[in-house]
């Protein structure tokens, strides 16, 4: 029986933390999510949907954090930057919620 490699076990987990974050299931994505940082920490994916789940958490600096992240890789990307936008509404940053949108 083979194992999988941690790349391989990196993608599952994020693909299976998507499937749990677009289903709401926060606290299953947060499991996923968190696993595969732990094998790929630098993979703006992962940090875009832990943005999504700490959102949905109601855990918005969290959110912020590894939204930042994300955004580094990819500056032009709505979805983060509207996740960004709602992570600083949360924050109650609004000057940076309304840059974040522009």
């Amino acid at each position: 029986m083979t194992h999988p490699t941690p790349n391989e076990k990196c993608r599952q987990l994020l693909s299976q933390g998507i499937r749990h974050c677009k289903a709401e299931r926060w606290a299953e994505s947060l499991g996923c999510l968190t696993q595969a940082l732990k094998v790929d920490a630098d993979n703006p994916a992962i940090h875009h949907f832990l943005g999504v789940v700490y959102n949905g958490l109601g855990q918005h600096r969290l959110a912020e954090e590894h939204l930042a992240v994300a955004m580094a890789a990819h500056p032009d990307a709505y979805e983060i930057l509207l996740q960004l936008g709602l992570a600083r509404m949360g924050c109650k940053d609004y000057s940076k919620a309304a840059a974040a949108n522009r």
